[in-house]
């Protein structure tokens, strides 16, 4: 592929500010970082707004100039949001003069992981001129939701240069047993427990292997588990994790370029997670031609099937409370997500040890992840996109929408229980 590529239209939709998690050390930064690469790939010039306050993160999207200290210092007249939904009702009311101006266009390149959206948040979904998809799954639950707001599904881009590393050092680096089949289980801590459902992986691991020698298991935690707001029934799972010597912890924060020496080095990957809007540890495995095991539900089943993956079954099920916005009283009557069947998923592991089927389906995986990432970083649907920002009337509706914003934060308990914590963090540091 060439390194830019032509747009036609016009100039305004060639260029575009970026406002999200641009220097996050997590999956939705390195997605809004990929998604920038893509614009420039594609022709556009790009401006961004960081809405969170981390360390610049070396990256060749976020060129010198790009960043701007403050959103009324965006240039252009098109914005694409990258952001997790609950963040959207305080973007909205506090930086209503600079991005609820009649003057811009926003897109909305957003995840959600419940069938089901909160109806709290509806308003703040509806300020959008046109939302993106990566997934399907998240795309139906929009269009569902929301279905006076176009959307458009976006394939999700991957980093397009892969480095050869050394497996032996990788393994050394991390503590890995140079000589064992391992298996490999990620989460960021800020997901939570519950969703991400480590504590099943690891269960079913233990169920397929009770004491065999010959494999390991590698966790792999995005933050530090000792931190001050540690998700409930962590130090319940890390005991279970440091119970068996087999297992490897890797508790920091890693570069991306690290993390993927840590995923190559590694021969299956298990996810059994009870929704996900798209997966993206389960994608980047799959573009190394990695086995992965997951359950079959939710986004990762945009990319996965029985041809380059091996899917576990499920049921659906009532949300675990754990966490407030997955609960029914708030995300709604109807909320579930699934609970994958924990002796299947066992079954499927020891099926895993086969070399022959982790050849077959990892090579499978990767031919597959490869011809999606041709359509990702060609990226046609930038043209649609352009299109319903240029032709969109929707800014009309942006303040009585936004009043209704404010209205949810003040009268949900649940938003008000959030923002009351969030500010007393802020008072706190």
């Amino acid at each position: 592929m060439s390194e830019s590529l032509a747009v036609s239209g016009p100039a305004s939709a060639r260029r575009i500010n970026v406002i999200g998690h641009l220097t996050s050390p997590s999956g939705l930064g390195n997605t809004t970082r990929l998604f920038i690469e893509v614009l420039r790939h594609n022709g556009y010039e790009v401006a961004g707004f960081d809405i969170e306050a981390y360390a610049a993160v070396e990256s060749p999207p976020l060129a010198e100039g790009m960043l701007k200290a403050h959103l009324e210092d965006l240039p252009f007249d098109h914005n694409l949001i990258v952001a997790s939904i609950d963040r959207l009702p305080q973007l909205w009311i506090r930086h209503a003069k600079e991005i609820v101006a009649p003057r811009f266009r926003n897109a909305g390149l957003l995840f959600w992981e419940l069938p089901t959206i909160p109806s709290a948040w509806l308003p703040s979904l509806r300020m959008f001129d046109v939302v993106l998809a990566c997934s399907q799954y998240v795309r139906q639950v929009f269009e569902t939701a929301i279905p006076e707001v176009p959307t458009i599904y976006a394939e999700h881009p991957l980093a397009r240069h892969r480095v050869v590393r050394d497996r032996s050092a990788s393994r050394h680096k991390f503590g890995i047993p140079a000589d064992r089949l391992a298996y490999f289980c990620g989460l960021d801590l800020v997901s939570g427990l519950s969703r991400k459902n480590p504590v099943a992986a690891v269960r079913a691991w233990l169920q397929a292997f009770p004491s065999e020698t010959d494999v390991c298991m590698v966790i792999k935690l995005n933050g530090n588990s000792a931190a001050e707001r540690s998700p409930a029934g962590l130090s319940e799972f890390m005991s279970q994790v440091h119970a068996d010597a087999r297992i490897v912890l890797v508790d920091e924060r890693l570069s991306h370029d690290d993390l993927m020496a840590l995923y190559d080095c590694c021969d299956v990957f298990v996810s059994l997670h009870r929704s996900e809007g798209l997966g993206l540890i389960p994608m980047e495995a799959m573009s190394m031609g990695k086995l992965v095991v997951a359950t079959g539900y939710s986004g990762n089943m945009n990319f996965m099937n029985e041809q380059n993956s091996l899917p576990v079954p499920y049921r659906l099920v009532e949300p675990v409370r754990d966490r407030a916005f997955f609960s029914r009283s708030f995300a709604g009557a109807t909320a579930s997500w699934a609970e994958p069947d924990i002796d299947e998923a066992a079954r499927l592991l020891r099926k895993a040890c086969d070399p022959v089927l982790v050849a077959r389906l990892g090579q499978q995986a990767f031919q597959d992840m490869s011809r999606r990432q041709e359509t990702a970083w060609t990226a046609d649907y930038l043209t649609q996109l352009s299109t319903w920002l240029e032709a969109s009337d929707r800014y009309a509706l942006r303040p009585g929408l936004r009043r209704r914003a404010i209205f949810q934060e003040l009268w949900s308990s649940t938003l008000r229980r959030k923002n009351v914590e969030a500010m007393l963090r802020r008072f706190k540091n």
